[in-house]
């Protein structure tokens, strides 16, 4: 089996579409995002598409292709960077639809077996209200997200509103290269110095299963003050905690936020293997007041961070003809990485 920073190789990529992307549980959405009847969102992965949607107030999931020839059941339109939209399951083809819960298929009586014909379903579960999807899960959402779980609900529970995305980022660099930058605090003061940097982060991580959070003290002691001062504005019982804290949902997303206040969760979904779909959503937790202005700050500075990220990464480049070269990691600022590679080669080993 290749390794974990092996970067370059198709049967690397194959493998991870069974054992990781196939296996786990994958964080989909907020259920404010789908909030309406007919309200989808399309998540690219690899080279297809998975779409949440709203049926009634029943939420489904499924690989975005007609189960009669293949054709794009719902699309993305002329800006290929918009992923939410509401609409009607209509394929164009030959107008097979879905509503109701139920498959409506033209001519039906030219099908064999028509009544047991459906979407390509993906299995659905929840956390309060965060959405995940899988294609055939290994474990309970619960046990994949323990010691988290959580924290996690009281999150989703505190999200008022989608507040947007970030969008488009061009990440030119395989997946892992964009989760293992987010997992370090190595590169922060050089990447971000005035825009993450600002904040002189002291991380002391925790790692239970196969995820890991970052708790990271805010020693600049001026903006810790501001923050501080912020809280009044937003509701008590939303999720708090007086630092930079990210969590890390293997295998592929990234939930972040300063004090709980608002959250972009990131997935970093392959496509190839020097590709990554990355998309970022920004979200705004429950306030007393109107935070217009400090939302659209937090998209400019999400934005800001994450095209400094894309810079950077889209540095690591591999190589088929040096397949053996081994990278060195430091054991404190990157232990997440080094914790992340371990829980990675153990999915990766596990039988399907």
């Amino acid at each position: 089996m290749k390794q974990v920073n092996d970067y370059i190789h198709f049967d690397t990529e194959k493998l991870e579409c069974e054992n990781l992307y196939k296996k786990f549980w994958i964080f989909g959405c907020h259920k404010e995002e789908v909030k309406n009847d007919k309200d989808y969102i399309i998540l690219k992965i690899y080279d297809f598409e998975v779409v949440i949607y709203n049926d009634k107030d029943n939420i489904v999931a499924f690989y975005n292709i007609c189960p009669h020839r293949g054709a794009k059941l719902l699309n993305f339109g002329n800006n290929e960077s918009i992923f939410k939209s509401n609409g009607e399951i209509k394929c164009f083809y030959h107008h097979w639809t879905y509503k109701n819960q139920k498959l409506s298929i033209a001519m039906k009586s030219e099908f064999d077996e028509n009544e047991k014909i459906d979407l390509f379903k993906l299995k659905l579960a929840f956390c309060g209200d965060f959405i995940f999807f899988s294609h055939d899960p290994k474990y309970e959402l619960k046990e994949q997200l323990k010691g988290f779980y959580e924290e996690l609900e009281q999150i989703s529970k505190s999200i008022d509103l989608f507040n947007g995305l970030n969008a488009p980022i061009n990440y030119h660099s395989n997946w892992k290269v964009g989760i293992e930058n987010s997992l370090e605090a190595y590169h922060v003061g050089c990447v971000h110095p005035k825009s993450l940097g600002i904040l002189s982060l002291e991380d002391n991580p925790k790692f239970i299963g196969f995820n890991s959070k970052t708790c990271a003290n805010i020693k600049n002691e001026k903006i810790y003050s501001k923050l501080k001062r912020n809280q009044a504005i937003f509701l008590e019982d939303n999720y708090f905690e007086d630092k930079y804290f990210s969590y890390h949902l293997f295998p592929f997303t990234i939930i972040s936020s300063t004090f709980g206040y608002a959250y972009s969760i990131q997935n970093y979904f392959p496509r190839t293997f020097n590709k990554t779909h990355f998309i970022s959503r920004n979200y705004i937790t429950k306030a007393k007041h109107d935070v217009e202005l400090f939302a659209n700050e937090v998209i400019s500075m999400n934005k800001t961070i994450f095209k400094e990220d894309a810079q950077a990464t889209n540095l690591v480049q591999g190589s088929l003809f040096l397949d053996d070269l081994k990278f060195h990691y430091a054991k404190n600022l990157e232990k997440r990485i080094l914790y992340f590679h371990d829980q990675y080669e153990k999915a990766m080993k596990e039988e399907k």
